[in-house]
Order: structure tokens, then sequence, then C-alpha cells
């Protein structure tokens, strides 16, 4: 049993969304606000302030997509952790970013963000 995870948390006027290695299973969030949940063993939480939480099962090998969509304009922040039990150590990275919905487009807009690079801590 693969007992390591990642864990993707946001704040601000974002909803995000992992697509897992090897195929279109997603868990997350989609506009307005709904939760989806295609992952086996994964978890989806929001609070009463607008954070997110999305934790997927990570043992597969391979890209862990998440994507960010827009749902209003402001600054938002994103943290990503990977956890490797038994081993106490994690990894982590973040970003933050202004998000800008675009009327205009007649739907929420992907928000750009650089790759984030998460490496499994060394020993």
């Amino acid at each position: 049993m693969n007992r390591s995870t990642l864990e993707i948390t946001t704040s601000g006027p974002v909803l995000p969304l992992v697509t897992m290695p090897g195929g279109p299973r997603l868990a997350g969030f989609v506009p307005p606000g709904i939760d989806v949940n295609q992952v086996f063993g994964s978890l989806t939480a929001a609070a009463p302030g607008g954070a997110r939480t999305v934790e997927v099962p990570a043992g597969l090998s391979g890209p862990f997509v998440v994507t960010l969509t827009a749902v209003g304009d402001g600054p938002f922040t994103v943290t990503v952790v990977g956890r490797y039990p038994p081993d106490p150590r994690t990894a982590r990275a973040g970003s933050a970013g202004m998000s800008e919905l675009r009327p205009e487009m007649g739907r929420p807009a992907p928000v750009p963000l650089s790759a984030l690079e998460l490496a499994a801590p060394r020993p």
C-alpha cells in the first residue's frame, strides 16, 4: 500500500483541480465551486473563507497537473506539499499571484502559473 500523498491548498478566488498521471482522472473543484473526485483515496475540502484543499495519493509515476481556475479578481496563493511516509520529511513548493476573471470570455479563466518543482526529499 502506498501512503505517499500530494496536497494542494489554495486561498483567494481560484479553484484547484488535479489531473492524475496516466489518465483523465480528476480531483478538486470546478466552477462555480463544485467538488470533483474521480480518484480513489483522494480528499477535497472547502473552508468557509474560500480556502480549498485537494489531497491525492501520490503513488503513480508521472506528472500531476494542477490547474487553477479564476472565479473572481484578486490575490491568491497555492501551496503544494508532498509527503512520503514513513519518512517524516516533506517536499514543499508555493506560489502567489493575482487572478483575473474575464467577463468577455463568458466563463472562468485559467490562471497562469509557472511550474512548481516538487521533488522527493533526499536522505
